[in-house]
């Protein structure tokens, strides 16, 4: 089969879209065509991949009264799709799949005027704007929580999970620690701040290390991935604090930092959500307040099932934090008993569960 995947503009989108190619790709004989954006890190990130992808123009959805703005927004997403058109026309799939965001708004339109089967995966708790939209469009639903199924028309939803990448392996801690330099066995923190970085994140987990006295540095390390315009600051910032750590604009090996850590600190993305369901990390969850429905909603599900603890940014104090991070180092108790609070809240597989619905959806005779 040949099969288009629309993902861009954040980890969130990219990372589940490219863990469905991957699944997909193990079939001889499919082939898949990523459409994405024309941002940077976008292409950066499926040049990487190996996959064959095309960046396209994007047009972020905007909620204004101004006249002009909305004239504008619906002229650039006319010409979007105009081009999906012509990018599926070429390609010729049996199936578009959409995985939320303003990438694959134009390319499910586009699929709906060709008439191509159309599959869209939210993986969010609450669902986005723009796949609310598309979901009328589409002849099926993943979602990747139950809870979620309310924002759809159920008939068309399936639960499918959150795909994370399959190369994520089972691996040791010690020797991932090994693998970053780090000492076996010191108590390991890993701060994501999210593709992009998160500078209230960021100053918030260093200011709380700053805190510390110099024996309780001594007991800890840090994994970090400060985002492409913070790493040289923050890096700065943990050599003059004599901490530990390994600083990161993006971590291809991400799967080795998780398997390495005893705790998490991290913005809630759905992507990030579903990796701490598959490696079962107890984490201390600070959602991105511009994505306050989103990433609170995605937050307090784990923390309200005790496999996470959430603070609101507003309510963000590197004391608090500080104190977090020492208590949750003393109790080891409490961290494995969060850990296995995940068993049960995410769905295993979730890659290759959406791959059989795509490909049972483009080829109905052949699931």
């Amino acid at each position: 089969m040949k099969i288009a995947i629309a993902c861009g503009l954040s980890g969130g989108h990219i990372f589940p879209g490219i863990a469905l190619a991957y699944e997909l790709t193990k079939k001889s004989g499919n082939d898949i065509l990523m459409v994405t954006s024309r941002k940077k890190l976008d292409i950066e990130i499926f040049e990487k991949s190996g996959l064959r992808f095309e960046a396209v123009p994007y047009n972020p959805f905007i909620l204004t009264l101004n006249p002009v703005k909305q004239f504008l927004f619906v002229l650039r997403l006319v010409r979007g799709v105009n081009l999906s058109v012509k990018v599926l026309s070429r390609f010729r799939p049996q199936c578009v799949v959409g995985f939320g965001g303003s990438v694959s708004v134009p390319i499910l339109f586009a699929a709906w005027i060709l008439h191509i089967p159309r599959i869209i995966h939210e993986q969010n708790i609450i669902a986005g704007l723009a796949n609310r939209l598309v979901s009328l469009f589409a002849d099926r639903i993943a979602v990747s929580f139950e809870e979620t199924k309310r924002f759809f028309n159920e008939r068309k939803v399936v639960v499918t999970g959150n795909p994370v990448r399959r190369k994520f392996l089972n691996l040791d801690k010690i020797h991932s620690r090994d693998r970053f330099g780090l000492d076996k066995e010191r108590f390991t923190i890993f701060v994501i701040g999210g593709s992009q970085g998160a500078a209230a994140l960021n100053n918030a987990v260093l200011d709380a290390l700053g805190m510390m006295d110099y024996q309780e540095k001594k007991t800890l390390q840090v994994i970090h991935i400060a985002g492409r315009d913070a790493q040289g600051p923050v890096t700065e910032r943990y050599q003059k604090e004599n901490i530990k750590s390994r600083i990161f604009s993006f971590l291809d090996e991400i799967d080795r930092a998780y398997t390495a850590c005893d705790l998490v600190i991290s913005r809630a993305g759905a992507t990030t959500i579903a990796e701490l369901a598959h490696f079962e990390r107890p984490s201390i969850l600070v959602p991105y307040p511009k994505r306050r429905v989103h990433q609170a909603e995605n937050a307090y599900f784990l923390s309200d099932n005790k496999a996470a603890i959430t603070i609101e940014e507003k309510d963000l104090n590197p004391v608090q934090i500080k104190n977090l991070i020492l208590d949750l180092k003393k109790d080891k108790k409490r961290l494995e008993d969060m850990a296995s609070r995940f068993k049960g809240l995410g769905v295993r597989d979730a890659d290759l569960l959406l791959a059989r619905e795509v490909l049972s959806l483009g080829e109905p005779t052949n699931p």
